[in-house]
């Protein structure tokens, strides 16, 4: 947790995994990151992001990149190398129907254009890969009717306020599925 002046500000979920520093070898994403977490075999040799969450007021004030530095040094702290995370860029939601692998591709001043990703790789941060697979939501259609408060009147592709990807709904099947994608990204520590 990070305090200004004794209130809380920002939050951070971290749990330790075992990662043989391979992209190939990183978890499909969040996901999978939770269940490698939760039944891990091997030792623990990375810290593993989960979450970094700011609140509205103290966004922008460069708290999330001291909120990645804490993470970095509790990783450091445990004789862990490496910190990775599952990042949920801040702006693909206002580009629901462009894919991940080219919405990282765009740039603004010669940095990542989304700003999650600028502050990662402003401190010291690499994109390993997309995780196209990072976290899947099923439900029925009246679940995601109740979810969203929209109407799906046919099988079709939806645009979901905040998804970064649009949403699957298949009346036939009474299906209602959302695949979202992260990035990976490792922090040396």
């Amino acid at each position: 947790m990070f305090r200004i002046n004794g209130e809380y500000v920002g939050v951070a979920n971290s749990a330790p995994i075992y990662w043989n520093g391979s992209s190939g070898n990183l978890p499909a994403g969040f996901d999978e990151a939770i269940e490698t977490i939760i039944e891990e075999n091997e030792k623990p040799n990375t810290l593993c992001g989960l979450a970094v969450v700011i609140s509205k007021e103290h966004l922008g004030k460069g708290i999330s990149s001291k909120i990645i530095n804490n993470l970095k040094k509790l990783a450091k702290s445990y004789g862990y190398s490496n910190l990775i995370l599952p990042v949920r860029p801040t702006l693909k939601s206002q580009y629901p129907t462009i894919s991940m692998d080219n919405y990282i591709s765009w740039e603004k001043d010669n940095l990542p254009f989304d700003p999650w990703l600028r502050v990662h790789i402003k401190i010291g941060g690499v994109i390993l890969k997309v995780a196209n697979l990072s976290m899947i939501v099923r439900g029925t259609v009246s679940n995601w009717q109740k979810w969203t408060g929209m109407h799906f009147g046919e099988s079709n592709r939806y645009i979901i306020p905040g998804a970064l990807n649009p949403v699957n709904i298949d009346l036939e099947n009474d299906l209602g599925e959302y695949i979202e994608p992260n990035i990976w990204v490792l922090h040396k520590c």
